[in-house]
């Protein structure tokens, strides 16, 4: 999959590659993400104001897509629901993201995801 690494902090150190795809273990649901969005903690990330590890990581928390596969015992959503999610625990910009938070913050996407836009 193509994601934006975070190789060291600092914006000079990302890179847009390829990474090996993600799969999802007990309590994680798998997206394909279709939009994401950032923010100030992306920022803090990138620039090492907030500590992440390990490094290499992938910044990103807002996404928006469709569920691909579901770990052991996720229950309320399955493959193919269109879901949002802004967890409390890092997800990823990635084309595909992994969170275990996303499981309780599903809900169905709007139209706009189609069109790539944002909704208020």
């Amino acid at each position: 999959m193509k994601a934006n690494l975070l190789q060291a902090f600092g914006p000079d150190h990302l890179r847009f590659t390829e990474v090996p795809d993600p799969s999802p273990g007990p309590g994680e649901v798998m997206i394909r993400v279709v939009a994401s969005g950032v923010n100030p903690v992306d920022y803090y990330t990138v620039t090492g104001m907030r500590n992440v590890s390990p490094m290499p990581h992938i910044p990103g928390v807002e996404v928006a897509g469709e569920v691909v596969k579901v770990g052991q015992g996720v229950q309320g959503v399955e493959p193919g629901d269109r879901v949002v999610v802004y967890p409390t625990a890092p997800a990823t910009s990635a084309s595909q993201a992994t969170n275990t938070s996303v499981a309780t913050a599903a809900s169905t996407a709007s139209p706009a995801m189609e069109a790539g836009q944002s909704t208020p």
